[in-house]
């Protein structure tokens, strides 16, 4: 009942403030607002993000006889693989860069990003009210909404600047825009991160992404990224929203699977850093915030020292 009643606040304060963006937009504030029109495909088009002076890593870290490595060892505890899935998604690609935008400035996009998840049930747009935001994160909202526009994963984007900062955005419900925008760009994100600190090292390695595989038991399971790099094997999964209803599973897979417990990472986008702790000692497995993942798997692999 008070999920309900959460609920329904929240629909009539995005009905109030839809409301007074259409009175704002009636009473001629046009020169401040800037409007786009209905996006019903997704559109390539080249995303203005900083320039990467690195080769493309994605095809060093995809070597065929190390994936079957990763296969072989899955295989050796009993573990089946049902689909592989080929990642497709180059380091340089629009889609990669757009990640980690959003990765690296989550805690400034993290109210748009949850409003979009709504949004994927509801279909209806929301209006976000910015005014008590800093410049910074009115920034880098209206920058992700702007982008997010531009490859037609928003069906409208409307921003409407001082003295009112409301934002107006829909999703547009394509397959391909709902399964980046509802954890897809953190999978990305993490990957980015491991190949980057590979490369800059000099570790080979390889990794698989998104295969379904079944367990010895028979129930099926995703591994969202599994790493070889020299002789050791990393098993990384990521969440942004429930957790609760799969640690437990989690926490007994990479047991199953044999894997040092300093080599299986859990990383949740919105956590506190002393409920990431908590979770970790719980479970024995190193479950991080997102901000803390590079960090603590630099130490792992031997690029920053052991606090």
């Amino acid at each position: 009942m008070e999920n309900i009643e959460l609920l329904l606040k929240e629909i009539l304060l995005e009905i109030r403030e839809l409301k007074l963006e259409v009175r704002e937009l009636k009473l001629g504030g046009a020169k401040d607002v800037k409007e786009v029109k209905k996006v019903s495909k997704t559109k390539e088009v080249e995303v203005p993000f900083e320039k990467e002076d690195k080769k493309d890593l994605i095809f060093e870290y995809q070597k065929p006889e190390c994936i079957k490595e990763i296969e072989d060892y899955l295989a050796s505890k009993n573990i089946k693989v049902k689909t592989k899935k080929e990642d497709t998604i180059l380091y340089n690609d629009n889609l990669s860069k757009l990640a980690n935008f959003i990765g690296k400035n989550y805690e400034n996009v993290k109210e748009f990003i949850h409003k979009l998840k709504v949004d994927n049930n509801r279909a209806q747009g929301f209006t976000m009210n910015l005014k008590d935001f800093s410049p910074k994160k009115i920034s880098d909202i209206n920058q992700l909404a702007k982008w997010l526009y531009d490859i037609g994963f928003l069906e409208k984007y409307v921003y409407k600047n001082s003295p009112n900062f409301l934002l107006y955005a829909k999703l547009n419900r394509n397959p391909k825009a709902i399964n980046f925008l509802l954890g897809g760009w953190m999978e990305i994100y993490i990957r980015n991160i491991v190949l980057k600190t590979l490369s800059e090292i000099g570790l080979d390695g390889c990794y698989i992404k998104n295969y379904q595989i079944s367990l010895p038991d028979e129930k099926d399971f995703e591994l969202d990224l599994v790493f070889k790099v020299g002789d050791d094997f990393y098993w990384i999964e990521t969440k942004t929203g429930d957790y609760q209803s799969y640690i437990n599973k989690y926490a007994n897979f990479y047991k199953l699977i044999g894997i040092n417990k300093e080599n299986a990472f859990l990383v949740l986008s919105d956590m506190s850093e002393e409920g990431a702790k908590t979770l970790s000692d719980m479970y024995e497995m190193n479950t991080l915030r997102l901000q803390d993942f590079e960090r603590e798997f630099k130490k792992r692999v031997g690029v920053l020292d052991e606090d």
